[in-house]
């Protein structure tokens, strides 16, 4: 059985433990938030890395297995790679999670086409969060200028 860990770098002590059996985990810029996707489920979960609680559940429409994630550089955004070659960004602002709770998020809200049936395997935002690029199995590389976030 496949677990997922939290860590006190400092203290160098295991914080939590969760039996996950993980295809892909992106860790908040904060450091306060791992999103992870398992196998078997459709969700992308957002852990607290303090307590390793669900604070939030994010409801994919995709079939796929969702094989890597990436965090915005604001942390509002998450983008991830699918097994059939699309890319998914959904609107997650970690800022508004309240404390003890669990939220439920709507899907993404764009998404993008590699134009082959290769599965993405590696994403990530340039450091102004205004594009997007990502690589397939079959070693291409693309890139997209995102659309402005909603609010701001």
């Amino acid at each position: 059985e496949s677990h997922a860990f939290g860590w006190d770098v400092e203290r160098r002590a295991q914080v939590w433990k969760r039996p996950l059996a993980l295809t892909a985990a992106a860790l908040s810029h904060d450091g306060r938030y791992a999103a992870v996707a398992t196998r078997g489920s459709r969700a992308i979960e957002i852990l607290d890395q303090e307590t390793g609680d669900v604070r939030a559940t994010l409801n994919t429409p995709n079939e796929e297995v969702q094989r890597c994630l990436c965090w915005s550089p604001a942390g509002h955004r998450l983008l991830y790679g699918l097994d059939d070659g699309h890319l998914a960004l959904a609107e997650v602002d970690v800022t508004a999670l309240a404390p003890g709770s669990v939220t439920d998020l709507t899907g993404p809200s764009v998404i993008f086409q590699t134009g082959r049936l290769s599965a993405v395997r590696a994403v990530s935002f340039a450091r102004d969060g205004s594009l997007v690029v990502a690589g397939t199995a079959d070693g291409s590389v693309y890139a997209w200028q995102l659309p402005a976030r909603r609010g701001g």
